[in-house]
This record gives C-alpha cells, structure tokens and sequence, in this order.
C-alpha cells in the first residue's frame, strides 16, 4: 500500500535532536519498548547503535515499518513482550493537526500537498481504536483515560517524548497511574512552518524521564 501524500511517510517521526536526547539515557543491553511505534525505523536504528534491543508496536498497519514493530493495541495488555523493558515512545499528540484532521482519511477531493496528518499517509481512515480519534478540545477526559489504560502495561522507566504544550498533562498521566517524573528536560526541535497554526505551536518538545514507584 502506498502512502499517499508528500509527506515522505510518517507524519510524526522522532526529530533527530530528540533521538539525541533519548540516546543519552539509554545503554547497551537495555531491552527497549514503544507501545506506539509508528514505522519504527528511527528509533530502531538508534537501538542498533546503542545495542540496545528494540521491539514495538502500532494500531495501524504502516507500509514500510521497522521488521519488529508488529501491529497491535497500546491498552492491551497482550500486546507487549515480557518485563523487564523500558518504554521509549511518542504518543499522539493532544489537540495537533496531525492527530485530529482527516480522521476518517482524505476525500477524492482532498488536495494531499504539504498536509501532514495520519490519515493522509495512510490513505485511508484511522482504525476506531486509534487513540489520535480522542485527541480533540472536549474529549480531554477520554484522552487521558485510554492513554491511562496503557500506561497500566508500562513496567519500570520511560522516556516519553510530548510537545511542550501537552509535557503537564502527561505527567499527571504518569502519576496517576503510579510513577514519579524524574526529569521534564526541553528539547529544541525544527517546528512545521507553512500550516495553518503556526503561531500555536510549542517552541520546543520534551523528553520525560518516569519511573514506577515500587509497590505499584
């Protein structure tokens, strides 16, 4: 199946300064996890230079993905691999283009140029267990609800990447459902320019570091 639009294939892949950042905290060994991989290739091949081990999973059936990243359901609990792992990811964003538009993929009419949303990559609509279908102004409870749901499966350290906007509502998230946020450090990323909410757009993403308190 061919991605359909000029965005070269994800729409939302691992910004390189980010990768840097998620490399300095990972080692060699460490078994490595993301429950919403997307193609996988970035973050897999920082695996490979660490030697870490990498495995993922995604709801949708991306074209061209890692070998190891298998599709499957983020709040599953069958969709992860035995502990120890640590968790390294990037979920849809709340309340981001790329998540929210074309939901129910483009029309015939839709014009693809320079439109960056899962649903133009992909062609068609998003699978109804996609979380990005709950990432809308006034669904903030379902959001954080489901996303909750799979942070339930995350066994021991995480290193999440977010945008700034979006850092505080993840780390209640992750408190919620029995971690303590280590460190929130900011990460300064190349932003889409051209789009229509530009000026809205965060300055900089950020890579969370989690881990689970114990007896949880």
């Amino acid at each position: 199946m061919a991605l359909t639009g000029k965005v070269p294939d994800h729409p939302a892949q691992f910004s390189p300064s980010v990768l840097v950042e998620l490399g300095r905290r990972l080692c060699p060994g460490e078994a490595v996890f993301d429950p919403f991989a997307g193609l996988g290739r970035r973050l897999g091949a920082l695996c490979d230079r660490i030697g870490a081990t990498f495995e993922g999973v995604d709801i949708e059936a991306w074209p061209e993905r890692d070998f190891r990243v298998s599709v499957g359901d983020a709040t599953d609990p069958a969709s992860y691999p035995p502990p120890p792992f640590t968790v390294v990811t990037s979920p849809v964003y709340f309340d981001n283009r790329i998540s929210t538009d074309y939901v129910s993929g483009p029309r015939p009419t839709t014009k693809l140029a320079g439109r960056h949303a899962y649903g133009i990559s992909l062609g068609r609509a998003l699978d109804a267990r996609n979380l990005a279908r709950l990432c809308r102004p006034g669904r903030e409870a379902a959001h954080d609800e489901s996303h909750g749901q799979a942070v339930e499966h995350w066994p021991g350290r995480v290193l999440l990447n977010v945008d700034g906007p979006i850092a505080n509502q993840w780390c209640a998230i992750l408190v919620l459902a029995g971690f303590a946020v280590v460190e929130v450090a900011p990460v300064v990323t190349r932003r889409l320019g051209g789009v229509a909410n530009r000026d809205k757009r965060a300055a900089h993403e950020v890579v969370i570091e989690a881990q689970r308190m114990s007896g949880r």
